[in-house]
C-alpha cells in the first residue's frame, strides 16, 4: 500500500486551501447551507442547524473531510465526506442519523406511518410500486442508502421518469410519494439531504402542462369498428363489447356479469364501483342484446357457468390487468386511422395519445339518452348513478315515476338508430383437445394439424407433450388440400 509522505501531504494541502464557506439561509426554517464544489459540480449542503456557529463548525468539517480524502486514495472522496460530516452533525446536534437501506424503505416508511392500515389496498400497492421503482434504480446506480440520495440523484430520477414516457398524473404521483416518504424520514430519523424530492427541488408537472384525456362519445362508425375489431378476438370479447355498447354498463360490471342479473327484460345489476351505496342499476335489454343472450345459453349449455362471458370472467378473475389491456388494445387498433386519434402531445410522450375506451360506451349511451330527451330521474335509475342525498331528495318523485320508467326505457331503446347496426359474425377459434389431438395425429403430420388448428408446427409438437400423445409411426407430410382442411375443421367444431 502507498504511504503519503509529509511532503507530498505538505503540497496536496497548498494546492487544495480549505476556503471558508460562506453560509446562507434557505427555507422556512432558516437553516444554513453552504456551497460546495466537486469535480466540477456545484452543490448545495445542508447543515441542519440554525445556529450559525455550529454550522460553521460542520462547513469546516465538510471541507476537511474533502481534503483528508485526498489523502485516502482508496477512499471514495464524497463517501469519506459524507460520512464525516455526518459524524459532525451528530457530534454538533446530537441528532441520531440512521442509515436505512433503499432495499427496506417501504418496509421503514410503512413502520413510521401510524395510519399505514387504514390505507386502501389499491393505495398500499401504488405506493409500494412506487418505491420499488426508485430502489431498482437506485440499485443501477449503485446507491445503497438513503443517506446518499441527494438533491442531484433525485433530479436525475425525475429526468428518468419524464424520459421513460409515463402519463404526467404517474410521474406526479411517484414523486409526490417520494417525497411524502423522506419527508417522513427526515423528521423521525434524520437525514444529511433532508428532503431532495421536496417540490421546492423536483418540480409538479402541472394541470396546464398536461394534456387530460377523457372518455369521449364514439360515433357510429367508430363503435362499428371497435365491435368488429373485437369479434375478431371471439365471441367472447364481442359479446363483452356489444354488452357495453347496449347497457352503457363500467367494465369490470360487463365483464363478471352474471345470468341471474337478467330479469324480465331488464339487467339489474349493484354497481361494483359503487357498491357500498347498495343502488342498482336497471338496465334494459335490447333486442340485439336479446339475441347474443340467447346465443350464449346455447354456447355455454355445457359449461355451466354464472357468467355469461366466462371465459373473460374467468380470465378478469385471475388477472384484471390482462382484460383490461386486451380491451385497450382492441380500441387502439380498431381506431388507430380514425382522426380524433391525437399525435402524440409533448417530447416525453411516446404513444398516440387515444381519448376512447371500454368506459366510452357508457359516455356514448349517456349522450344517447340525452338526444332522445330521457329525464335525469331515469338516466339514473338506469345507469346506477342514485346516491343516498339524491335518493332523499328525489325518494316521492322517483316512486311515483317508477311505475312508468320500465314501460318508457323499453320503448326508448328501439328508437335509438345508432343500435340498429348489425353485429358481425365471431371468429370461432378451434380449441385442441387431448381426444381431437389424438385422433388427428394417427392421421396427420405435425404441418397438417399446424394448418387445421391455424399454429406452426412447433406449437403443435407443444400441445402434444403437453397432453402427453406419443406417435406410433412416422407420418408423412402430405399435402393435404384446402378443402379437406375446412371439412376436419367443421367436423371438430360439432
Amino acid at each position: 500500500m502507498h504511504m503519503v509522505t509529509s511532503q507530498e501531504t505538505t503540497k496536496m494541502t497548498e494546492k487544495s486551501k480549505i476556503p471558508s464557506r460562506k453560509l446562507f439561509r434557505r427555507g422556512p426554517k432558516k437553516i444554513y447551507y453552504f456551497r460546495y464544489f466537486f469535480e466540477g459540480k456545484d452543490r448545495w449542503v445542508s447543515t441542519k442547524t440554525t445556529d450559525k456557529n455550529k454550522a460553521k463548525i460542520i462547513a469546516r468539517a465538510y471541507s476537511e473531510a474533502h481534503l483528508a480524502a485526498q489523502l485516502v486514495p482508496s477512499q471514495d472522496p464524497v463517501k469519506l465526506a459524507q460520512d464525516l460530516s455526518m459524524k459532525m452533525v451528530r457530534d454538533v446536534t446530537g441528532k441520531k442519523i440512521e442509515n436505512v437501506l433503499i432495499a427496506n424503505l417501504h418496509e421503514k416508511w410503512e413502520s413510521l406511518t401510524p395510519n399505514y392500515s387504514k390505507l386502501a389496498e389499491k393505495t398500499r400497492d401504488v405506493c409500494e410500486i412506487a418505491l420499488k421503482n426508485f430502489a431498482e434504480w437506485c440499485k443501477k446506480k449503485q446507491i445503497q442508502y438513503v443517506t446518499a440520495v441527494t438533491a442531484e440523484k433525485a433530479q436525475e430520477y425525475s429526468k428518468y421518469l419524464l424520459e421513460s414516457g409515463i402519463a404526467p398524473k404517474t410521474y406526479n404521483d411517484k414523486i409526490v410519494h417520494l417525497s411524502r416518504v423522506f419527508a417522513t424520514l427526515n423528521a423521525t430519523l434524520g437525514i444529511p439531504y433532508r428532503n431532495p424530492f421536496d417540490r421546492r427541488l423536483i418540480g409538479r408537472i402541472g394541470k396546464a402542462e398536461r394534456e387530460t384525456v377523457s372518455h369521449e362519445a364514439l360515433e357510429s362508425d367508430m363503435v362499428e369498428a371497435v365491435i368488429s375489431e373485437a369479434a375478431k378476438h371471439g365471441s367472447d370479447y364481442r359479446d363483452l363489447f356489444v354488452i357495453g355498447w347496449l347497457t352503457g354498463m363500467r367494465f369490470k360490471d360487463c365483464v363478471l356479469l352474471e345470468w341471474s342479473h337478467i330479469k324480465g327484460g331488464f339487467i339489474e345489476v349493484v354497481p361494483y364501483k359503487t357498491r357500498r351505496s347498495g343502488n342498482t342499476a336497471k338496465v334494459p335489454v335490447h333486442e340485439k342484446l336479446k339475441m347474443i343472450f340467447a346465443e350464449r345459453e346455447k354456447l355455454n349449455r355445457h359449461e355451466r357457468s354464472k357468467y355469461v362471458t366466462p371465459k373473460t370472467a374467468e380470465q378478469y378473475i385471475r388477472s384484471p390487468q390482462a382484460v383490461c389491456v386486451m380491451s385497450q388494445r382492441i380500441f387502439n387498433e380498431a381506431l388507430k386511422d380514425f382522426d380524433k386519434i391525437k399525435k402524440p402531445v409533448g417530447e416525453n410522450r411516446k404513444n398516440k395519445t387515444n381519448p376512447y375506451s371500454f368506459h366510452s360506451f357508457r359516455t356514448t349511451f349517456m349522450s344517447l339518452l340525452a338526444k332522445q330527451d330521457v329525464s335525469i330521474r331515469d338516466a339514473m335509475r338506469m345507469m346506477g348513478w342514485e346516491s343516498v342525498e339524491m335518493i332523499r331528495v328525489y325518494e316521492r318523485e322517483l316512486e311515483k315515476a317508477k311505475e312508468f320508467a320500465d314501460k318508457r326505457a323499453l320503448k326508448l331503446m328501439e328508437n335509438i338508430d345508432e343500435f340498429k347496426m348489425d353485429i358481425p359474425e365471431s371468429c370461432i377459434k378451434l380449441e385442441p383437445t387431448a381426444e381431437a389431438l389424438q385422433s388427428l395425429s394417427a392421421k396427420y403430420s405435425n404441418i397438417t394439424i399446424g394448418k387445421i388448428y391455424d399454429v406452426t408446427e412447433g406449437g403443435v409438437r407443444k400441445w402434444l407433450d403437453k397432453f402427453g400423445i406419443k406417435r406410433e409411426k412416422r407420418i408423412e407430410s402430405a399435402d393435404v388440400p384446402d378443402k379437406e382442411i375446412e371439412r376436419i375443421r367443421k367436423e371438430l367444431q360439432l
